[in-house]
């Protein structure tokens, strides 16, 4: 059956058509409303058609335009004017990271080689201005390889120190970062090398010694090292001894013995030095022995001593050392208080 119907033109009211290819399609007017009601579709009068869409499970809402943005934490259906306003924002706050500079992207961390770069599935081009490329190319300048060559005209960032008159530490807790620092005089402050001396009073015996008689027993040189295990040089050695005169002390009458750890034999004031005492196993304790090959009298004083020692030692298992003093002249001290022993290091 033929889809166009012929009709001939008469009197009465004109309906409304569009020739097209000389077949006459009846224009039609859209109307909407319920059942007995027919609603003229007009913007304008605020009656447009209402349209509704729809996916594969249902109606998908449009929305008003007072609708808020959707939110991350959103676990129900939004409106088409939520997510719109959602992509709004989200395209204009990137803008403002642009803008500023402050756009970084995160990367997998297993996508990202040594040298900080990523794979080219992950990788994207990102558009900078001319002053911000410039930044990044200086920043990139500075970086350097491990055991990379120097090479003239390497640039880098100088270490700032912060000048501290007294010693101080520029941090509160243990673990803290903190900051170098110098003295008055610009020289960068470290522990190490600097001075120490530690005075030991032996409680000695006011009567006769045979030679070669320990004097005072074993005396422990507290901290002769910064730390447990640490190192530095005796650099001396001084004996001060009250003397009367009836037993003037002199020149090469001490020799002092050096352990690098707690000696395990017993050195007994005023007892013979034999292998009861100094072991086999003490005796591979030994740095070495002091001979305190000068003396001066000062009064009622004799000052034993030995300079330039230069005996660099290792403490071990402590940051101690531990000495022994040999009588090697037999003198008698005048009192049980009458010996003091001052040693000289310098601690690394």
């Amino acid at each position: 059956m033929a889809d166009n119907v012929a009709f001939t033109p008469g009197t009465g009211a004109t309906g409304a058509t569009d020739d097209i290819g000389g077949v006459h399609y009846p224009r039609v007017k859209a109307t909407w409303g319920p059942d007995g009601t027919a609603n003229d579709t007009d913007v304008a009068t605020g009656k447009p058609m209402p349209v509704q869409v729809r996916s594969a499970t249902g109606l998908v809402p449009i929305g008003e335009p007072t609708d808020d943005k959707s939110t991350a934490t959103d676990t129900t259906s939004v409106s088409m004017i939520s997510l719109l306003k959602q992509v709004s924002a989200s395209i204009q706050a990137l803008a403002a990271l642009i803008d500023t500079g402050a756009l970084f992207v995160k990367m997998p961390p297993g996508e990202i080689n040594e040298n900080g770069r990523v794979s080219e599935e992950f990788s994207a081009p990102i558009a900078v201005d001319t002053e911000t490329f410039a930044l990044i190319t200086t920043i990139a300048g500075l970086s350097r390889a491990e055991d990379a060559a120097h090479s003239d005209g390497h640039t880098g960032i100088p270490a700032l120190a912060v000048r501290r008159d007294a010693k101080a530490v520029g941090s509160g807790t243990d673990g803290d970062y903190s900051t170098l620092n110098v003295s008055a005089h610009g020289d960068l402050r470290v522990d190490g090398g600097k001075a120490h001396i530690v005075r030991v009073a032996p409680t000695v015996t006011a009567g006769a010694y045979t030679a070669n008689d320990t004097l005072g027993g074993e005396m422990t040189i507290t901290d002769a090292a910064r730390i447990s295990g640490g190192s530095g040089i005796l650099t001396g050695i001084t004996m001060a001894v009250e003397d009367d005169g009836a037993n003037l002390w002199v020149a090469d009458d001490v020799e002092v013995l050096i352990f690098d750890s707690n000696p395990g034999g017993t050195y007994t004031d005023n007892a013979t030095l034999d292998s009861s005492s100094l072991t086999d196993a003490d005796a591979f304790l030994l740095v070495g022995s002091v001979l305190l090959d000068t003396a001066s009298a000062l009064g009622n004083v004799v000052l034993l001593k030995a300079t330039n020692v230069n005996l660099p030692y290792v403490c071990n298992g402590s940051a101690n050392l531990f000495a022994v003093a040999l009588n090697r002249g037999g003198r008698t001290p005048d009192a049980t208080d009458a010996i003091q022993f001052t040693f000289h290091m310098i601690r690394d």
